[in-house]
């Protein structure tokens, strides 16, 4: 069984990720976003060309001709974020690569939709990190193997998502009046929220909803069921007002890890669902 401290330190992870959907930061953009390399070090480098040489000195162009393999690169937006292309997800054109002969030095750098031929062997496929911190692959690793040993080409395909502004409503707009509903209320009676004594709470209206959010801080300022309490009720107005969706992708490294994902990307839906199950399961966490 978690000690209190774990709970608490479990709610308030998932209270940060909630927090970001209210506060619009982190919700995977809808297509690519711009995206700037840094520049090439050569430094110590023996370039790999995309060509295979053949016995007798030429230059093959297919890779039936010798001992050449054929390396498909493709970088892929990951709109869903599970890793693979699926289904009317863009190709990035442009994106770089790095192809490194494993176990050596001798390598180079590729664009995105590149064919290359290369000699049999085992390459390393390194899926470039743009300069702008708002880029994120949704694969376990950055670099894969490709054995090349026939003339069969290999797909080497890399899947990526960029993160920026949500359409969320910030905390101060549902103060006013007449914005939250009755309807709203009850949906949010259903929650199992807590107040700052970690006792059910249940906001009547637009001014204990306010006061009620207002009271909160992070831990250990306030207790953490009490701050999650109050982001998972901004998210559920968001959701019921269709300023977010339960469909949209996040990414909530936080909620993430719990769920046991294979990456950083999580459904808001997913992430009110968690936030319920945990408040429900130790809303007393301190």
């Amino acid at each position: 069984t978690a000690s209190p401290s774990a709970d608490a330190t479990l709610l308030s992870d998932i209270a940060t990720d909630l927090r970001n959907i209210n506060t619009n930061e982190g919700y995977v953009q809808a297509s690519e976003c711009a995206a700037t390399f840094p520049a090439i070090n050569w430094a110590g480098a023996t370039e790999l060309l995309n060509q295979c040489v053949i016995s007798t000195g030429t230059t093959g162009t297919t890779a039936s001709q010798g001992s050449c393999g054929c390396l498909k690169l493709k970088k892929v937006y990951d709109l869903n974020g599970n890793g693979i292309q699926d289904a009317g997800e863009s190709v990035l054109a442009g994106w770089g690569f790095k192809v490194r002969v494993v176990g050596t030095n001798t390598f180079s750098y590729y664009n995105s939709t590149e064919t290359l031929l290369l000699p049999f062997g085992i390459y390393e496929v390194c899926d470039l990190v743009p300069i702008a911190n708002n880029w994120w692959p949704t694969q376990p690793s950055l670099c894969k193997t490709y054995p090349l040993t026939s003339s069969a080409c290999v797909d080497a395909t890399a899947t990526s998502v960029c993160t920026g502004p949500g359409n969320s409503q910030l905390s101060a707009y549902w103060w006013n009046a007449g914005v939250v509903t009755p309807a709203d209320f009850a949906a949010l009676a259903a929650l199992p929220l807590v107040d700052a004594s970690l006792a059910p709470f249940a906001p009547a209206d637009a001014n204990s909803l306010k006061n009620w959010y207002k009271g909160a801080s992070a831990p250990p300022a306030s207790p953490a069921g009490y701050w999650l309490s109050v982001n998972l009720a901004l998210a559920k107005l968001n959701l019921l007002h269709g300023f977010t969706s339960a469909s949209k992708l996040m990414k909530a490294p936080r909620s993430a890890a719990i769920l046991s994902k294979s990456n950083q990307f999580v459904t808001i839906g997913d992430i009110v669902a968690l936030a319920i199950a945990k408040l429900t399961a130790s809303p007393s966490a301190d």
